[in-house]
């Protein structure tokens, strides 16, 4: 059961349903997927939702296939290196929801980093839950300023209604319990020059020490990176008070 926001217009919405992911490491190389079904219930109705990905890996290199069903708008996206969009027609036997309101605005996809809750989410263009991950920003430097030229502190929090811009994955190909991991994905900062998103440590734990970025695990991060090619995401939100979670 997950209870969120849609960032698109404000709206709470809730999902209850089934979400799933495993993944197979073979040295240099993984394959693994995601999956998630269910009903969706907010401001629009109630309407069945579902999306699955499938991804492989290996010296560095990653491809992914995946779809997004929602029968609110009867519109399936199929990801994996291109968008093929098909045009299904309504697919519900009773009006559509979203026909009732013509104000719907769709955002552009995006990811949040929430400090608080040690979470990474991502979201589709219609403001959808498509993926969350445990994530932290345990900085060797908190006691620092963060807007600190070169510094150690935590990753700055945006401004409001302007996210930081991400930048192409950077495949990194190190042993799991490195200092980077799989890959780092670059988090474009003004004030702060070598931020994003990595994983590595792994012997150490999720919430070992960064020198500002945001640490997750190794699977995880190859799922981020898959969703992200499938959903077009190119921006993060950081938020969250500048503390420790440990």
């Amino acid at each position: 059961l997950t209870i969120g926001v849609n960032f698109s217009d404000g709206s709470m919405y809730g999902f209850a349903g089934l979400d799933l992911s495993s993944g197979i490491e073979l040295g240099v190389a993984s394959i693994g997927y995601t999956a998630k079904a269910g009903v969706q219930v907010d401001k629009h109705g109630t309407y069945g939702t579902a999306s699955g990905s499938v991804y492989a890996s290996a010296l560095g290199a990653v491809a992914s296939f995946g779809a997004h069903y929602a029968s609110l708008d009867g519109r399936v996206n199929v990801g994996g290196g291109f968008d093929y969009n098909l045009d299904l027609g309504d697919l519900t036997p009773e009006k559509k929801p979203v026909a009732q309101e013509q104000d719907m605005t769709l955002v552009e996809p995006t990811m949040v980093f929430d400090r608080d809750s040690s979470t990474l989410t991502m979201y589709d263009d219609s403001g959808n839950q498509v993926g969350q991950w445990e994530a932290y920003n345990n900085a060797s430097g908190y006691s620092n300023s963060v807007d600190q030229l070169n510094g150690n502190s935590y990753a700055p929090n945006n401004e409001k209604n302007k996210p930081h811009s991400l930048g192409n994955p950077i495949y990194a190909g190190k042993d799991i319990n490195s200092s980077i991991g799989y890959a780092f994905i670059p988090i474009n900062i003004s004030s702060r020059e070598g931020i994003g998103i990595h994983a590595g440590r792994a012997n150490l734990g999720t919430n070992y020490w960064t020198n500002g970025c945001i640490r997750t695990s190794d699977m995880s991060l190859k799922q981020i990176i898959s969703v992200m090619s499938t959903y077009k995401v190119k921006t993060i939100e950081i938020r969250g008070s500048y503390s420790l979670h440990l």
